[in-house]
C-alpha cells in the first residue's frame, strides 16, 4: 500500500507538475487571447495605413514623371514653357536641338498665313526660300532667310539672340520719343546720379550694344556707371542682366517689352540646317546653343 501510494504520489506529482504547466498556458493564454488579438488587428491596420500612405507619393512620382514627359523646354530663370509640338520638315531638316526662342530684330517678317506653330513651321518647310521661322501668341507667325543664333559668326548678317526674351534693368541718357521740353543734359545728369537714376526705364532688350562688358556685369550700378564714364557721351544707353550681363553703347534699336509679361515669354522657332554653314564662332570654333535641361 505504502509503494502503491507512494507510486500513486510520484504518479500523480508527475501527472500534477505536467497539469501544472498545461493549466499555466490555458491560463495564460486565456488572459492574453483579447491582447493578442488586439496586436495583430493593429498591426494589419498600420500596415494598411502605411500602405496607403505610401501609394500616394508613389501615384504623385508617375504623375510628376508624366508632366516632366510633356515639358519641352525650361528658361533661364526657373520659368517652363508648356508643352508645343513642333512638326519635323523631312525635305530639309532642322537644326536640332535648338530652339529659336530668342529675339530675332528684324530679319523675320511676319507671315499671315499661318496661325498656329504647326502651321508657321509646316509652311515654312514647305517654302524653299524659308529658312527661319518663330511663333508667339502676341506676333502670330514670322518667317525668313537664314539666320545667325548667338555667338555664331559665319553666314549671313541676320542674327537672333540666343537667350529668351527676359526683363533688365537700363536707361537711356539721352532723350528719346516725345522729346520736346526735355533738357538734355539734365536728363544725363540725373541718369548719372544713383540719387536719380531709374534702372527701371527700359525693361526690355534694346539691340545694337555691341558685346558684353565683362568689366562692369557685377551689378546694375556697376553697369551704370561704366557708360556714364565714357567720354563725350560717347555711351548713351545702358542695360544689364543678373543672368547675362551688362551691355551698353551709344545708340540701341529695336527695343522690346514694356512691361507687358507676354514681351517677355519666349518664342518657339525653327531653322533649316544648310550644308553651306560650318555655324562656328569668331575662332572657327563649333558653336551650337546651351539647351536648358
Amino acid at each position: 500500500m505504502g509503494r502503491g501510494l507512494g507510486g500513486n504520489r510520484d504518479l500523480n506529482g508527475k501527472d500534477g507538475r505536467h497539469g501544472g504547466i498545461l493549466a499555466c498556458l490555458r491560463r495564460w493564454a486565456a488572459r492574453n487571447v483579447k491582447v493578442t488579438t488586439l496586436a495583430v488587428v493593429a498591426s494589419v491596420a498600420l500596415l494598411a495605413t502605411l500602405t496607403r500612405s505610401r501609394t500616394p507619393d508613389a501615384d504623385h512620382r508617375r504623375i510628376g514623371q508624366a508632366a516632366k514627359s510633356q515639358v519641352e523646354s525650361t528658361i533661364p530663370g526657373g520659368l517652363v514653357q508648356a508643352q508645343y509640338h513642333v512638326p519635323p520638315c523631312p525635305s530639309a531638316p532642322w537644326k536640332e536641338p535648338e530652339i529659336l526662342h530668342g529675339t530675332c530684330p528684324g530679319d523675320l517678317k511676319p507671315f499671315d498665313g499661318a496661325k498656329t506653330i504647326t502651321e508657321c513651321a509646316t509652311t515654312c518647310c514647305e517654302n524653299p526660300s524659308c529658312i527661319s521661322w518663330q511663333f508667339r501668341s502676341d506676333v502670330g507667325c514670322k518667317q525668313g532667310g537664314d539666320v545667325r543664333i548667338g555667338m555664331e559668326k559665319d553666314g549671313v548678317p541676320a542674327w537672333c539672340d540666343s537667350n529668351p526674351p527676359q526683363k533688365w534693368s537700363g536707361q537711356f541718357l539721352y532723350p528719346k520719343g516725345k522729346t520736346e521740353g526735355m533738357d538734355a543734359a539734365k536728363l544725363r545728369e540725373d541718369g548719372c546720379s544713383f540719387d536719380a537714376w531709374n534702372p527701371e526705364e527700359q525693361v526690355g532688350q534694346c539691340f545694337g550694344l555691341g558685346s558684353k562688358r565683362e568689366e562692369a556685369s557685377g551689378s546694375a550700378e556697376d553697369c551704370m556707371a561704366a557708360c556714364c564714364a565714357v567720354q563725350d557721351s560717347g555711351c548713351g544707353v545702358w542695360q544689364w542682366s543678373k543672368d547675362i550681363g551688362c551691355f551698353y553703347g551709344r545708340s540701341g534699336f529695336s527695343c522690346k517689352g514694356d512691361g507687358d509679361p507676354i514681351h517677355f515669354e519666349p518664342f518657339v522657332g525653327k531653322r533649316k540646317r544648310l550644308e553651306g554653314r560650318s555655324y562656328t564662332d569668331k575662332d572657327g570654333k563649333p558653336w551650337s546653343m546651351t539647351m536648358p535641361e
